[in-house]
This record gives structure tokens, C-alpha cells and sequence, in this order.
């Protein structure tokens, strides 16, 4: 299978929500994208490209959520599973994606009783772009085998697809390196597949049935209020800007999926864009 380009290298996205009609090879990888996100959870949010760090709290935790939630998500399947339990825990619960320092790691970590990680898995098997700095402190504390300081239970999600070669490998991971470093797992990993559809569907039933539990049992229960949310991604904007399309080349991107392809193509005419933005085909009529 071939790996797809990284985002700084100026990957563009593809999902219907932006471009304003359906593309098909791509329905499934992207439906994340292309569904609400609770408007309510982002009013708390900073948005911008940057981590936003929520208010200074006390030394002594008062007012730190006991649950803190990272997600690694390019697509947004990730995020939106990642708020869903959020807003299911309410005020004992905070969101973000996952740090990029290991200070910032250590700061984060401090008065929490749980860790819960939602990851998706990109390309050939490898993290999202916002989750590859909390995989390359967890491979350097695994390979020096250093332990962490302030150790909690952790919980794992994964989101991928079964028609790809290295199904869920972030998720899968991410629970050996936080073995290999001494951390707890407290609810069994869970594994969301987008190629049997409804990932939401699967991703309650493992919150339900697996996550509250066990959280439960390690005196954590769902509280009223809002979740505390230290970032956000900006919203996607649609902007019909019509250019002349040539595609360059064409490759399979996973021998079990009939439809993924990544393709290489040169536009021209007058359009700016940067790494990240979106662009969709239409068919004319």
C-alpha cells in the first residue's frame, strides 16, 4: 500500500462538506468531515491553528477535570468520537488534541485520575498528524525505557478501516508503548471500523459498555455540565472557486478497498490554497 504524503508536505483533504458534492472514492474515509460537530462543544474554544491552554488552575488540581481526553483525528471521525464521550462524562471531562512538548505532556497529566486516548490511523498505517508528537515521546520513553512520573489509567479507541492493511496500528500502539512504560490500561481497547459503517454506533456501544464502567469502578461517573475543551479546530469554509483539473497519476492506496485512490494532479488558473485545504471533483453536466 502506499502512504500518503504528510500534511506539511501539502496533502489536500478531500470531503464532501467543503466542495459541495459527493465524491464517492472517498465517502467512507471521510465522513467525519462531512457531519455535525455539537456547536455547543466548540463555544468554549479558542479557535486557531495553535493549542489553546485553558484558564490557570490551582496547584492543587481544584478545578482540573479528572478525565482528560486526547484525540488524533485527520479527518474528524476521531474528534467527533472523542467529544461524544466528552459530552457524555460532562464536567468531569476535558478534550484537546494530545500535546506537542513533553512539558506540556507532564503539565497535562498532573491532578488527572484517567487518560483517555481516541486515535485514528492514516495511510499505510501510520498516526494523524496532531498525534505524531505524543508517539514520539512514548517511543522515546519505551526505547529508553524510562517510566512516567505521574502514571494513570489509560483507555484507547481506535478508528480505522479493515479494508486497509495495517487496521487500527496507532491505536494498537499506543496501548503496547504505555505497557512498555508502566501504564494501567483500564478499559479494554476498542476498535471502530469504517468500512461496516456506523461509527458512531460502534464507538457507543464501547463507551457504554466498556468506558463508564470502568471508569466507575475506578470512581469516576458522569457529571452535569459542560466539558472543558482547550482547543478546536477551525470550521470548515466552502468557497466555489471553479479551475481547470489535470490528473498526473492515479495509484491504489490499499488492495482490499476498491475505491480509495491517490492522485496527483495540477491545477491551474487563479487560486491560492495552503497544506490542508480541500479541493472536489465535479462531473459536468
Amino acid at each position: 500500500a502506499m502512504q500518503q504524503p504528510s500534511l506539511a508536505a501539502g496533502r489536500l483533504r478531500t470531503c464532501s462538506q467543503v466542495c459541495g458534492a459527493e465524491v464517492m472514492a472517498f465517502k467512507k474515509q471521510f465522513d467525519g468531515a462531512s457531519q455535525h460537530i455539537d456547536p455547543d462543544l466548540r463555544e468554549a474554544t479558542t479557535l486557531g491553528t495553535g493549542r489553546a491552554k485553558a484558564a490557570p488552575r490551582s496547584s492543587s488540581g481544584i478545578g482540573v477535570p479528572p478525565v482528560l481526553i486526547w484525540y488524533g483525528s485527520e479527518t474528524g471521525n476521531a474528534e467527533r468520537l472523542a467529544l461524544r464521550a466528552a459530552k457524555e462524562l460532562g464536567s468531569v471531562a476535558e478534550v484537546s488534541p494530545p500535546p506537542t512538548t513533553q512539558d506540556e505532556f507532564m503539565a497535562d497529566l498532573m491532578h488527572r485520575k484517567s487518560l483517555v486516548l481516541v486515535l485514528a490511523t492514516w495511510g499505510d498505517g501510520v498516526p494523524t498528524d496532531d498525534a505524531i508528537p505524543l508517539f514520539s515521546l512514548l517511543e522515546a520513553l519505551a526505547s529508553g525505557g524510562q517510566a512516567l512520573t505521574t502514571v494513570l489509567p489509560i483507555s484507547v479507541y481506535g478508528v480505522g478501516s479493515t479494508l486497509w492493511p495495517r487496521f487500527n496500528v496507532a491505536a494498537r500502539r499506543a496501548v503496547q508503548l504505555s505497557t512498555a512504560i508502566g501504564v494501567p490500561i483500564l478499559a479494554p481497547l476498542g476498535e471502530g471500523d469504517a468500512s461496516k459503517g456506523d461509527l458512531d454506533g460502534q464507538f457507543e456501544d464501547w463507551l457504554q459498555k466498556l468506558l463508564l464502567p470502568a471508569l466507575c469502578t475506578f470512581g469516576i461517573s458522569p457529571k452535569g455540565g459542560e466539558p472543558l475543551l482547550s482547543e478546536s479546530r477551525p470550521q470548515l469554509q466552502a468557497h466555489a472557486a471553479p479551475v481547470s483539473l489535470v490528473v498526473r497519476s492515479c495509484e491504489r492506496l490499499a488492495p482490499g478497498d476498491p475505491v480509495a485512490r491517490y492522485f496527483e494532479v495540477e491545477l491551474s488558473g487563479s487560486l491560492t490554497y495552503s497544506a490542508g485545504d480541500s479541493v472536489g471533483m465535479a462531473r459536468n453536466l
